[in-house]
Order: structure tokens, then C-alpha cells, then sequence
């Protein structure tokens, strides 16, 4: 592990731990550094979500961030712990085939197939992009559920507050079995399905 993510992750650890009491659940089903290129798909609740998912793995894995945040300094820092760059929102074809070479390289990356925020706490529909990524890569797909972070940081305030998160990890699955995927429907199938799984860890 590279010691600037690994500093910046045990730091995330320790901010999760103290500030949020954050429980991570399923831990047996985490894909392992090794075992495959991964898209790590999980609801958007929150600023926090990318960095307390990534605390919860062991290994390093990807995120997506703005390719304008790529100069100077700060650049440099994004990139050395592991940021992917893409155009905003990261749906144009330059941006997926960034991604999906990622993936072919066996990294792990994270992925919110419902491209912003949720407003209200709810799951979103996911978009068909992430269902064209997932079928031209032949990813394995990671669903996690994350809650509380919304409660922790909603998008209306500007700052944190003290409220428990709990980190869910599925089971990981694949849609290899489909064969050839080229319609915009069956993306948005894929993108359903995955949407699905991750509502499916949802704690009544």
C-alpha cells in the first residue's frame, strides 16, 4: 500500500471510529486486492462516502474525481491516492473508457450509479453508464449499502455531525452470464439490477 493512501485511510479510520462509531458489516464478502477488476457500487448519501468506504477495505482501491482537480499540487496528492480523473459526472465515453481500463487492470473502483447525492435519503435510480462500464469491463460488482451518512452530513449542511454509520458489503456477482450487451435498455437493466442489490442490504 502506497504510505500517503495509507496515512490518509488510517486517518478516516480513526475520524469514522470517533466521530461516527462506524460499523462495517459483511466483511467476508469484500473482493480482495487480486482477485479481479471490481466496481464497488454503493448508494450516495454523503461528502463522507468515499473515504469511510475506502477505510473499510484492506488494500487500496480507485475513486472517480473531477479532471479539472487534477493541476498543481493538489493534482499531484488526488492522484497519489488513487483518484481516476473524469469529466464531471463521468458519463461521456472518454471518461467510461477511463474507467473501464481501470478495471481491466484488476483495481477495484468505486462507483455511485446514482451520480449524485441523494436530496431526501432515498435510493435513486442508477444510470446506464454505470451498467455500459460494468458490461464492457466483465467487472465484478461489489453492492454496499452505507447508512447514516445522510443523517451524519446531509447535502443541505456544511459541516459533519456525531451520528453512528453503518458501512454493509455484499456479496460480490457478475453479469457475464448476459454474453453481448449493446442497447442503451439493457444498461439501464444492469444498472436496476445493481440498484436492486444495493437496497437489498438496506436494514429495516
Amino acid at each position: 500500500m502506497k504510505p500517503l493512501y495509507w496515512i490518509c485511510v488510517s486517518l478516516a479510520r480513526l475520524f469514522a471510529r470517533f466521530m461516527f462509531s462506524m460499523k462495517v458489516e459483511g466483511l467476508e464478502n469484500l473482493v480482495k486486492t487480486g482477485e479481479g477488476g471490481t466496481i464497488i457500487a454503493s448508494n450516495h448519501q454523503s461528502y463522507l462516502d468515499p473515504p469511510l468506504i475506502a477505510a473499510a477495505y484492506k488494500g487500496e482501491i480507485h475513486f472517480l474525481a473531477r479532471q479539472t482537480l487534477f493541476k498543481g499540487l493538489f493534482g499531484k496528492l488526488i492522484a497519489s491516492v488513487n483518484a481516476v480523473p473524469v469529466n464531471q459526472g463521468g458519463a461521456d465515453l472518454a471518461s467510461m473508457k477511463t474507467i473501464i481500463n481501470e478495471v481491466k487492470k484488476g483495481n477495484r473502483v468505486l462507483m455511485f450509479p446514482e451520480g449524485t447525492r441523494t436530496k431526501d435519503g432515498e435510493l435513486q435510480q442508477g444510470a446506464a453508464g454505470v451498467g455500459m462500464i460494468v458490461a464492457k469491463s466483465k467487472a465484478i460488482v461489489q453492492p454496499i449499502y452505507i447508512s447514516g451518512a445522510y443523517e451524519a452530513w446531509p447535502r443541505s449542511e456544511k459541516k459533519p455531525r456525531k451520528h453512528p454509520i453503518t458501512i454493509t458489503i455484499g456479496k460480490p456477482f457478475d453479469f457475464n452470464h448476459l454474453g453481448k450487451v449493446k442497447t442503451k435498455e439493457q444498461y439501464q437493466e444492469i444498472a436496476d439490477t445493481i440498484m436492486t442489490r444495493i437496497g437489498e442490504l438496506k436494514k429495516d
